[in-house]
């Protein structure tokens, strides 16, 4: 499971310093690598993107064989027990996530890696890039519902305390506090004496 994290690492630190790359003109703030050659690009694109990928899609593999394992295991039996059901839904989860997340950004290391120069296509597959930083919040919120319910609690003690309860001006006995509600100070009241 390291290995996903630490074989991108290498493979991107090591051809910088065996002098396979060369850091090109500045576009936009941003820095061109240039590659000696086609085999470093393949290189770079097999071990700091694809086998990452396949590194992942094996542990998926792995956690979708371990539920179905479990699953016909227990089939004898009625009910199905709340770890059962966290592992599935973990799975779908990533499965979910996994397939927009590749969708969206891997054309963008595609052609990062391919030092493809084309604007149209670079401002293309920066568009899809961008969309996916915006909607992986959603998801993640659509697929926990821990966090679905969280805000959901959240929104109505909002809407509960800004719209629907009226602050009173009055003088209340004090009694206790509420931490849910709103309370404004009142000034004193002036008495009549007789």
């Amino acid at each position: 499971h390291v290995l996903i994290y630490v074989i991108p690492l290498i493979v991107y630190i090591a051809p910088c310093l065996l002098g396979w790359t060369d850091a090109g003109g500045f576009i936009r703030d941003t820095c061109v690598i240039f590659y000696a050659n086609t085999y470093i690009q393949i290189f770079n694109t097999i071990f700091a993107f694809a086998l990452p990928i396949f590194l992942n899609i094996l542990v998926m593999y792995a956690s979708i064989h371990h539920v179905r394992a479990k699953a016909a295991l227990q089939k004898s039996q009625h009910y199905v027990s709340a770890r059962e059901k966290l592992n599935r839904s973990l799975v779908i989860q990533f499965i979910c996530f996994y397939t927009v997340w590749g969708g969206l950004w891997s054309p963008n290391i595609i052609v990062y890696q391919a030092s493809i120069n084309k604007k149209d296509l670079i401002y293309i597959v920066g568009l899809l890039n961008y969309i996916n930083v915006a909607i992986d919040p959603i998801i993640v919120a659509a697929l926990d519902f821990r966090l679905w319910h969280a805000w959901r609690k959240h929104v109505i003690r909002v809407k509960r305390t800004v719209l629907f309860q009226k602050i009173s001006h009055g003088r209340v006995k004090p009694s206790t506090a509420n931490v849910n509600t709103i309370s404004a100070r009142t000034p004193r009241q002036k008495t009549t004496t007789m």
